[in-house]
């Protein structure tokens, strides 16, 4: 009885030490260079993170680029609605100077430049904020050559899900949003068994409501969890000490130290 009971807490800490949590670099790392650019896709890829997180929107004449706000004047020179403007227009923007001098002159990329420059070295991860992107996405997709295996697609809500899964029902699609809160053990269960029936591959949930019993009982139902958005060392410790699958980070230079140590 005392051997089996030694053999089975060993091979529990073996597969703990073999599960490793992907860093998954939030905007391409948007502590470290312009949130969104391909000067951040760059430098997560020279960190070896294993994805790199995007937003995605649509120009006027619906051409996908890469950017978070629905407005402009956040993180380029442009002033007004992102979906107002032409692809063309939008090139012309700058999008790095915000963040430092150094990064003036950063266009905005399209999901077309952005798979170009993961293709074969990183996988995605696409934050879909908007609906009617997910048939020109599929398109740049086609073209790309980029292995659909490599590729997660997070939704918000049931039209971009019902949108994307129609579009790339072979990709793995994600869940984003929050756990219910407050929600007991039971309701937990019904809300994840319910998140598995649409199709979902993963969850990617807000840390700060993560509900302590979620990671197991998504584990339970094999859907993969990511959390976000993580920076100081001690939530990334404790999300890595509790085993999710990836942590959504602006410092992926600090998830990867603190992976690293023994």
């Amino acid at each position: 009885m005392r051997i089996a009971a030694l053999c089975l807490a060993a091979l529990t800490s073996a597969c703990a030490a073999a599960h490793r949590t992907a860093v998954v670099a939030h905007r391409g790392g948007a502590a470290l260079a312009p949130e969104n650019s391909l000067a951040a896709v760059e430098l997560a890829l020279e960190l070896d993170v294993e994805l790199i997180e995007l937003d995605l929107r649509a120009s006027s004449d619906g051409v996908v680029v890469v950017f978070h706000d629905e407005t402009l004047e956040r993180t380029s020179d442009g002033a007004g609605a992102l979906a107002a403007r032409t692809a063309a227009q939008l090139a012309q923007l700058d999008v790095g100077a915000w963040k430092d001098a150094r990064f003036a002159g950063e266009r905005m990329p399209t999901l077309a430049q952005a798979l170009s420059a993961c293709r074969g070295r990183s996988e995605l991860m696409l934050d879909v904020k908007t609906t009617g992107l997910a048939r020109a996405a599929r398109v740049e997709l086609e073209r790309s050559g980029f292995d659909t295996a490599r590729l997660w697609v997070g939704t918000w809500n049931e039209e971009q899900r019902a949108e994307w899964m129609r579009e790339l029902p072979q990709v793995r699609h994600a869940f984003i949003g929050e756990a219910p809160e407050n929600a007991t053990s039971d309701e937990l269960e019904r809300w994840l068994d319910n998140v598995v029936e649409r199709g979902y591959r993963a969850v990617s949930l807000r840390w700060a409501k993560l509900p302590p019993a979620c990671a197991e009982l998504a584990r339970e139902r094999g859907l993969a969890l990511f959390v976000w958005t993580l920076n100081a060392s001690a939530e990334l410790e404790a999300a890595l000490e509790l085993g999710v699958d990836g942590v959504i980070t602006d410092r992926p230079e600090r998830a990867l130290a603190l992976r690293r140590r023994p």
